[in-house]
């Protein structure tokens, strides 16, 4: 970043602009918020991991985040980026000094408000998050407005439109979609489109209004895609051109099905009710409090095969054995101490065509005292409803048994309870049967609430609705197998809203991985670590040293005479010295050092300083392994190393490229020396 100052700075009087700065470079980022601060920015903090960052954000909820895509953490800024903007709606500047297409294609996934190459200008800094933010805040305005109107819309059931003829360009509201039951996926709405959804009676009136060039106020009918027809209240506007045509229409259209049906429903009510009574499909009939007949409309006839006079004067009711009697009256008095005054019923009935399942709903009729002076019983023929609910039973069992075939973890638990509703065989087998009981407790271990790894908040739309699948990796608590997940929310039986998991186990998957990642980071003569394993390890260990303060040596060591041995000896001798240096080495520096062998006969270690690690100490331990080992060998010559180190200081860091050219120029003096002196 260069040192050039701005003169700009927030509106005076104003908020000022909360601002959360991720750079894992201390030196830059102390740097970037003195300048900010200086120019009336607020730093609500500086951290430097993604990790952090996520924290920081959700906290702080600052009016910016200036991110470095490359940090130290587990995730890098392009990620931190993604999670901040879209759990918590705040825009992102990246700073970087990558400008490659594979990271400015990952960094746009993460929709950043900005991205400034390093070195940058305080200036130009500045201005890209004055914009910034000035952008996002008219977008939220913008997104609250639009949302406002939809809402509106939604609630009164009434949608807006607009249509230019000079571009022959027809635009809705959301509500328009919901009336006319289009999908906004589908091709742009066109007024021949339009005129399809209108029914082919109404078609004329409305092209009519339209070449009338006046505005109107209309009612017509529409067709859904569904086949239901909805009644439209539609009034309408329009500007004129220069020539006195129409040149922009606009409108809106209301739902007034409701209001038609209510309008039909009053003036028919009378003759609907005669009708009903008398010719729908349904059985009614009225007894006395005694369970006398007093009416029965005519289906009820036609299904028993009897007059309403022979059934009035029946001392019995077709449809009822004596028991049944005995139970409706039975739970009438006790709704009717529930004030509900009515109950339902199913029954197999003998009619005229054989068995039928009929389900009863009955009513009483109270007089002035509370008294029951009349039952009223509706009853429905639901034997096809019985036969389908037969139906269900058998796929349930067809589901269940492809479910208990899979070899994997299948369950249902309620996303508000936690509680298990469903486990197949296969989780059965792994955690026992824990239907019933809490997920959080069960299959997994050391939870004392809901996991802060749950997935439930990913499976709902805003609306509640279910979303799509969400796809993870979990390594189980209880078990500790690795699992790859499939979560999506559904509906359950009873309508409420569940998560459905199925994981299968890939831990085999997991471990072939590990051993792949191994073998790319491993030197296949010495078993050491190659150049690009020590490279990876090495500059995540300096970062972790200059966060935690600690000193680091780094050592380079080549073998002596490596060409004089394989033109002697053999290339079988010469990889013989080669993994007897590796034992020395390992023998020499502990289990956490980083040792690599980085060329045909270079070395290089990184070592933690302390007390009993440093220079002189690592130098002299070496030499006495080397003695060790010559003292004991088999070959005909001795092993020796020349060798270079250098420390890393905290309070001074350097870059691992420097140290490492630092001690191979150090390592090649060492050498020279050797030399002069006739020792290699």
């Amino acid at each position: 970043m260069t040192a050039s100052q701005s003169t700009g700075s927030p509106d005076q009087g104003s908020r000022k602009n909360k601002i959360l700065i991720v750079e894992d470079e201390n030196i830059v980022a102390d740097d970037i918020s003195m300048h900010l601060e200086q120019m009336g920015h607020a730093i609500v903090s500086s951290v430097s991991t993604g990790e952090d960052a996520i924290v920081q954000a959700g906290q702080h909820q600052p009016d910016l985040a200036l991110i470095d895509i490359k940090l130290a953490g587990k995730i890098d800024g392009i990620e931190a980026a993604r999670q901040i903007n879209s759990n918590f709606d705040i825009p992102v500047i990246f700073l970087t000094a990558y400008a490659d297409e594979a990271t400015l294609k990952r960094a746009k996934k993460a929709d950043p408000f900005g991205y400034i190459l390093k070195p940058f200008g305080i200036a130009e800094l500045h201005s890209s998050i004055i914009m910034a933010i000035s952008k996002r805040r008219a977008e939220q305005k913008l997104r609250k407005s639009e949302t406002r109107l939809a809402e509106s819309q939604r609630v009164a059931h009434i949608g807006s439109w607009e249509y230019d003829t000079e571009e022959n360009r027809l635009w809705w509201s959301d509500e328009m979609y919901n009336i006319f039951c289009i999908s906004q996926d589908e091709a742009v709405i066109t007024i021949d489109r339009f005129l399809e959804c209108v029914h082919k009676d109404d078609r004329s009136i409305i092209e009519e209004q339209v070449r009338s060039g006046l505005p109107y106020r209309l009612d017509y009918r529409i067709i859904r895609p569904d086949g239901l027809i909805r009644h439209i209240h539609e009034e309408v506007r329009m500007s004129r051109g220069k020539n006195g045509v129409p040149d922009l229409i606009w409108g809106t259209a209301q739902d007034i099905t409701d209001l038609k049906s209510t309008e039909k429903s009053l003036r028919e009510s009378e003759e609907r009710y005669r009708m009903l009574i008398e010719n729908q499909n349904d059985l009614i009939i009225k007894y006395a409090p005694d369970l006398s007949i007093r009416y029965v409309n005519p289906q009820y006839c036609r299904v028993f095969g009897k007059s309403e006079r022979e059934l009035k004067s029946s001392k019995s009711i077709p449809h009822l054995h004596k028991e049944d009697s005995a139970r409706l009256m039975k739970a009438l008095s006790l709704v009717l101490k529930k004030g509900t005054h009515s109950t339902y019923h199913e029954e197999e009935a003998v009619t005229a065509e054989g068995p039928r399942w009929i389900g009863w709903s009955s009513r009483a009729v109270l007089d002035d005292k509370s008294r029951i002076s009349e039952i009223i019983s509706v009853g429905r023929d639901i034997t096809a409803r019985k036969s389908a609910e037969e139906k269900v039973k058998k796929s349930q069992k067809t589901l269940i048994n492809v479910l208990d075939g899979i070899e994997a973890i299948v369950y249902a638990a309620d996303m508000k309870t936690h509680k298990i509703l469903y486990m197949n065989k296969y989780t059965k087998n792994l955690f026992g049967n824990l239907s019933g009981k809490i997920c959080w407790q069960t299959i997994q271990q050391g939870q004392t609430g809901p996991c802060d790894f749950c997935t439930n908040d990913k499976l709902l739309t805003p609306e509640g609705k279910p979303a799509g699948v969400y796809h993870w990796e979990f390594r189980n608590t209880v078990n500790g197998r690795w699992y790859d997940i499939h979560d999506r929310a559904i509906e359950w039986v009873d309508g409420r809203i569940v998560r459905l998991e199925i994981a299968t186990d890939i831990t085999g998957l997991k471990e072939a991985e590990k051993i792949l990642r191994s073998m790319s980071f491993i030197d296949d003569l010495t078993g050491l670590h190659n150049r690009r394993g020590f490279l990876t390890l090495a500059e995540q260990q300096l970062k972790t040293a200059h966060r935690e303060k600690h000193g680091m040596l780094l050592l380079f060591a080549d073998l002596d005479r490596m060409k004089w041995i394989n033109d002697n000896h053999g290339h079988p001798a010469g990889d013989k010295a080669l993994t007897d240096v590796s034992q020395v080495l390992r023998k020499t520096f502990r289990e956490s050092d980083i040792i690599a062998r980085i060329g045909g006969d270079e070395f290089v270690v990184m070592a933690e300083e302390s007390p009993e690690i440093s220079i002189d100490s690592i130098t002299k331990r070496l030499q006495s392994h080397l003695d060790a080992h010559n003292m004991t060998r088999e070959e005909p010559f001795d092993l020796s190393l020349s060798l270079g180190i250098v420390r890393y200081d905290p309070g001074n860091p350097r870059l691992l490229d420097e140290m490492m050219t630092a001690a191979d120029a150090l390592m090649y003096r060492h050498k020279r020396e050797k030399k002069v002196r006739g020792m290699s």
